[in-house]
């Protein structure tokens, strides 16, 4: 607006005749214009940032108690090959210890949350696609060992009770730091309830 003004005062101070003012006139308009769009343009485009931001901090909020319950089991299933029978030292039988993962119940991120994601940092919504996919990934190796097993009743082999643990072991560690970041930025964007929000209003 300010070289609107500017580029209107000069042509007042050029003495410019009818047919001038009417150029000049329209390229102050042009000026204007362009100034206008540019203006609800930036405005547009900080508000929907403003909207994406928001968005992405309120999925990473429903997503992390998701998370932080698998973790919770997959540590569970890590006990159970690290610890095996004390009696005679040997893990169970393979599909009774594989059931405790491959049961696992874990409702992965949509498309669409893993989308909104993409506005937080810390590339939070690449490293949850990566480990939704090696979760489905070593569930289905797991799975496929046991259902190749020769002798179903033979206690699971160390050897192979080993690659397990360590698949779900890196597998947890990426749960963890994930669940942990978005829990910390939910937690950054959160509003504190109000005394008003908790109580109501005070009759007296």
């Amino acid at each position: 607006m300010g070289l609107a003004c500017a580029l209107f005062t000069t042509g007042l101070y050029a003495g410019l005749n009818t047919a001038e003012w009417a150029y000049w006139i329209a390229a102050v308009g042009t000026v204007g214009t362009l100034l206008g769009t540019t203006w609800l343009a930036t405005s547009e485009t900080r508000r929907r940032e403003r909207q994406e931001a928001a968005r992405g901090f309120i999925v990473a909020a429903a997503l992390a108690p998701r998370l932080k319950m698998l973790a919770f089991q997959i540590s569970c299933f890590q006990g159970k090959l690290t610890f095996t029978d004390w009696d005679d030292m040997l893990h169970g039988r393979p599909h009774e210890v594989a059931a405790d993962f491959v049961n696992i119940r874990y409702e992965p991120a949509s498309t669409e949350e893993l989308l909104a994601l993409e506005s937080m940092s810390d590339n939070c919504a690449t490293k949850l696609a990566y480990a939704q996919s090696q979760f489905s990934m070593v569930k289905s190796d797991i799975a496929a060992y046991v259902h190749g097993m020769g002798n179903p009743d033979r206690p699971l082999p160390p050897s192979i009770a080993r690659i397990w643990l360590k698949w779900v072991a890196d597998l947890g560690d990426r749960v963890n730091v994930i669940e942990r970041q978005m829990n910390e930025a939910a937690q950054t964007h959160a509003v504190a309830p109000s005394q008003l929000d908790l109580y109501g209003e005070d009759d007296e």
